[in-house]
């Protein structure tokens, strides 16, 4: 079973193709690309592996109190079939450049770029914090119109609600 705790908001497959050509001899064996600490604002060689994710980013806690990874499990599939469209253009670039126009792709190639497109819209931090704290907001609206209690000693709740992002869940401080 795969391990979903590591969870980038930029696809991991897109940073690589931003991985450094030549690096020390401790970064030969992993694709390392540079990156800007936000808060010192030193630049510094990264893996892709770590760059532009976080722990359980996308998961919730379910009934049992595990991580459930149901959202980064839905964006899987809409990456693996971009690389393959992507994929599909590099080999065909010089027809494409012919023609002048993309705009003859297969209908379902077109599909799964906006669907990609989207995902990339929705999951960055700003937006899906954003959608987080709403999340929260109507959960606790609803709670109060049926007269049910949400535990505000939850620690997830409780930040959500505060809009604070970080919560119960330790964030990165790299891009």
């Amino acid at each position: 079973m795969a391990d979903f705790k590591n969870q980038h908001f930029v696809q991991r497959a897109y940073l690589d193709g931003f991985a450094a050509s030549s690096l020390p001899a401790k970064w030969k064996s992993v694709p390392a690309t540079w990156v800007l600490h936000k808060k010192s604002g030193v630049i510094r060689l990264r893996s892709t592996e770590k760059t532009a994710s976080r722990s359980y980013y996308y998961s919730f806690r379910d009934k049992s109190g595990g991580m459930n990874p149901l959202i980064e499990k839905w964006f899987h599939p809409v990456e693996n079939e971009f690389l393959k469209i992507r994929q599909h253009i590099r080999d065909h670039i010089e027809e494409i450049n012919l023609r002048g126009t993309a705009s003859d792709l297969d209908p379902r190639y077109r599909r799964l770029l906006a669907e990609y497109v989207y995902i990339h819209m929705i999951r960055v931090p700003s937006m899906f914090d954003e959608i987080k704290r709403q999340a929260a907001n109507f959960q606790a609206e609803v709670a109060a119109r049926h007269g049910m209690l949400i535990d505000e000693n939850d620690a997830q709740v409780l930040a959500l609600r505060n809009n604070d992002p970080n919560g119960a869940i330790p964030r990165d401080e790299h891009c």
